[in-house]
């Protein structure tokens, strides 16, 4: 998609630093999705695709 992506992420518990998550991305794809998907207020009615 024409530019570096990151393809490893780490998450690591804030209160139990010994749970870490590790998210492995690979096979990225453009998409267009509705701008409304980026408002706070509609999290409660996201239905991902």
């Amino acid at each position: 998609m024409g530019i570096e992506r990151p393809t490893e992420l780490v998450i690591i518990d804030g209160i139990n630093p010994a749970s870490v998550t590790l998210m492995r991305l690979s096979e990225y794809t453009a998409k267009d999705i509705p701008g409304s998907w980026f408002q706070r207020d509609y999290l409660p009615r996201f239905q991902p695709e």
